[in-house]
């Protein structure tokens, strides 16, 4: 317990040897510098500065106890209460001051993310700070990570655009709103993770089954460009293939099944893509309403 109290206030600002000696203070007091070196374990040679520093963060108080000196904590509610206006106090000065020397022209950085863990909190942050649309392609194994953000999203009254790819067709994303299917298989057992919010930011990603996710995140408007692209014509593609079914053979070239045979990305249990594509979206209608 000591221990987690000690590491909490370091958090907050306290060296190692204050936070030892106003902990040991809570526990007892009033106590000399002698005892409190004692009973803290702060070195004697230490003791007298670090409760100088104590008494300027306005933590210890120094009480005269018959012609001796004594020191005793200021309580914990009431050192956390000003710790906690102080803290939010900086902020704001400083998100003030940082927007006055803020360079107005961004730099188009591309950051690199590693870990399921930090891509599902940049994703949230982006979902959740949109402002007026969101395109997002994931498979269902991120849904349990992003549904609550979704949901309030479309509070805020905007309607997502969701592109799920999915290998087990019965298996598909389950929201309400513009929902489409695009059944991808990947056979190194990875799958992909696409977000563009607003157009002016993306984070997409690589997820694999057995290693750490590998992800980047940028505001380029290329690349932005170029996933909107993607996201798009694949929903244009997936409704086609849809809406034809099994009339599309019979309404394409043999140069235009030549391309589209051609495409080996997105397999589905060894079938050619079409002939994959056909059969998952024949058991679910890709549009929720």
């Amino acid at each position: 317990m000591t221990v987690d109290i000690i590491n909490h206030l370091t958090e907050l600002g306290f060296t190692d040897y204050e936070a030892k000696a106003y902990t040991s203070l809570v526990k007892k007091s009033p106590l000399t510098g002698y005892e409190l070196a004692k009973v803290s374990g702060v070195p004697r040679p230490n003791i007298y500065a670090v409760i100088e520093r104590l008494q300027q963060k306005g933590a210890v108080l120094a009480i005269g106890i018959n012609g001796g000196v004594k020191y005793a904590p200021v309580p914990p509610g009431e050192l956390l209460g000003k710790l906690s206006k102080s803290f939010q106090t900086h902020v704001q000065e400083a998100s003030s001051s940082l927007s006055k020397i803020e360079n107005i022209s961004e730099v188009e950085y591309i950051w690199h993310l590693k870990g399921y863990g930090n891509l599902g909190e940049k994703a949230i942050s982006m979902i959740e700070n949109a402002r007026h649309q969101v395109l997002l392609g994931m498979w269902s194994s991120e849904v349990p990570l992003l549904s609550s953000s979704l949901q309030k999203l479309r509070v805020r009254g905007i309607e997502p655009t969701i592109l799920c790819f999915q290998g087990n067709p019965a298996d598909m994303c389950d929201f309400t709103g513009r929902v489409y299917t695009l059944p991808l298989k990947r056979e190194n057992g990875t799958h992909w993770f696409v977000l563009v919010v607003d157009e002016i930011e993306m984070l997409a990603a690589e997820i694999p089954s057995d290693a750490d996710s590998q992800g980047a995140w940028t505001k380029q408007k290329l690349f932005i460009d170029m996933a909107t692209w993607y996201m798009r014509h694949s929903i244009a593609v997936a409704e086609i293939v849809r809406s034809l079914g099994p009339r599309l053979r019979e309404l394409l070239d043999e140069q235009a099944l030549s391309a589209v045979e051609g495409v080996s990305l997105a397999t589905l249990d060894g079938k050619p893509w079409l002939d994959g594509l056909l059969q998952a979206l024949d058991t679910k209608v890709s549009i929720s309403e």
